[in-house]
């Protein structure tokens, strides 16, 4: 790169505070791999053109083998290999096993839940179809908000979807290893939202650690996934932040 540009990292931080070195350990073993999972998706930098003062992005391709991680992390049980089984015995997960048990039961969705849901999207997508064409010939005034609180009420009142979610409920208070399973499921999932790539995460003090990520910018997509992870992992008190 030139000498006269600088280049810009890490331009969003959050501080948090670490109660417990153990857990920050496992966090970091979680973080790292999410990291090189992202960079797997794209890989920005950004410079400083010092001499100008702008800021102009540079797409600066890398090679597969520079950002391949050794485990690709295509499901929730790839997650879970992160983890060694005192990690997961140590955060109130189950084993290994376990869990891949119970997130396969998860996933099977009863015949007469699925057809609920399948209608449910049916109606979604011709809602959508009604606006695109109402839009089409000027009219902005087709009331989908109402439609999908409509949609919303149906489900949580229709008695099928009912006894389907009072039994996940149960099952979930008689078992905590099974509802922290469940919380961290959730925000695996949500690491598609990500848009931003991690940069680091050190302690810079004995109970003070920086977390930092690099976005190009607003809105941070994503960004409240990193909340909820730090909540996850005990570490919700956050000191100061930026993005």
């Amino acid at each position: 790169m030139d000498a006269n540009w600088l280049t810009v990292r890490g331009n969003c931080f959050i501080e948090f505070t670490v109660d417990d070195s153990h857990r920050y350990g496992i966090f970091l073993k979680l973080f790292d791999a999410l990291k090189l999972d992202l960079q797997k998706h794209s890989h920005l930098e950004f410079g400083v053109d010092t001499e100008n003062q702008l800021a102009i992005e540079l797409k600066i391709p890398k090679s597969w083998a520079e950002v391949q991680p050794s485990q690709v992390y295509n499901t929730m049980d790839d997650w879970l290999t992160v983890f060694d089984p005192s990690d997961l015995a140590f955060m109130g997960l189950p084993t290994h096993e376990d869990s891949s048990v119970q997130l396969s039961k998860w996933t099977h969705v009863p015949p007469n839940v699925t057809s609920l849901q399948e209608q449910n999207t049916d109606r979604i997508y011709s809602w959508l179809t009604d606006i695109a064409d109402a839009v089409k010939n000027g009219d902005s005034t087709v009331p989908m908000h109402e439609r999908m609180a409509e949609l919303g009420k149906e489900m949580t009142t229709n008695p099928t979807m009912k006894e389907y979610q009072q039994e996940l409920d149960n099952e979930l208070d008689a078992n905590p290893s099974w509802k922290r399973l469940k919380e961290f499921a959730d925000i695996v999932d949500s690491f598609e939202e990500i848009t931003f790539e991690l940069e680091t995460c050190q302690l810079i003090a004995p109970d003070h650690a920086r977390l930092e990520f690099f976005s190009s910018g607003f809105p941070y997509g994503g960004r409240y996934v990193l909340d909820h992870l730090l909540i996850f992992y005990g570490f919700g008190n956050i000191i100061a932040d930026n993005c």
